[in-house]
């Protein structure tokens, strides 16, 4: 059992650990919460939970800011033996993780900026967002097709890296899923 801060050898060390899965959480929620609040038809209600969806979002920007500086300052540990295109394949998607998540909260934060409705963006109703863009349907419209087209790429990247997690543990039946569980 690990419970190094940092990364080593044999694996992940905590602080990887509880950002992958803080992020992951996150995400999720937000994948979710951005399918179903566009079907609310209390408007209301509606209002509340695109707040809700823009301060996860931000969030979401600050701890993959982090997260990147923890990467960089602690470099993950040595891969597992595995086929050469799998290396790619998980270089790929780690590093579409990385640019989606830092690409989607700004998009996401441009469209509510040229949003003809000029709602204001309040970060967990504590910090109100300075819109950047003058109000703009076509903006706003560009920046929505955006950010919902990078979702849409996020979910098959999600799908991808679960599929590799789920194939190393159960077909090759390596640690490469155990390296990042906690306690293990």
């Amino acid at each position: 059992m690990s419970l190094a801060w940092r990364n080593h050898a044999a694996g992940w060390g905590l602080v990887a650990r509880l950002l992958h899965w803080l992020v992951a959480g996150l995400v999720l929620f937000l994948l979710g919460l951005g399918l179903y609040m566009g079907g609310v038809e209390d408007v209301f209600r509606q209002f509340e939970l695109f707040q809700l969806h823009k301060s996860v979002g931000v969030l979401v920007w600050l701890l993959m800011l982090l997260r990147l500086g923890w990467r960089l300052w602690d470099p993950p540990p040595p891969p597992l033996p595995a086929r050469a295109w799998e290396h790619r394949l998980a270089r790929w998607v780690h590093g579409l993780f990385y640019v989606l998540l830092l690409v989607m909260p700004i998009t996401g934060y441009l469209m509510a900026s040229a949003s003809t409705l000029e709602i204001p963006t309040r970060v967990f109703g504590l910090v109100e967002l300075p819109h950047l863009l003058s109000p703009s349907e076509w903006l706003e419209t560009l920046f929505y097709t955006l950010h919902q087209w990078l979702g849409w790429l996020l979910m098959l990247g999600i799908a991808l890296h679960l599929g590799g997690a789920l194939k190393h543990h159960v077909i090759d039946r390596d640690a490469t899923l155990r390296r990042m569980l906690v306690g293990r």
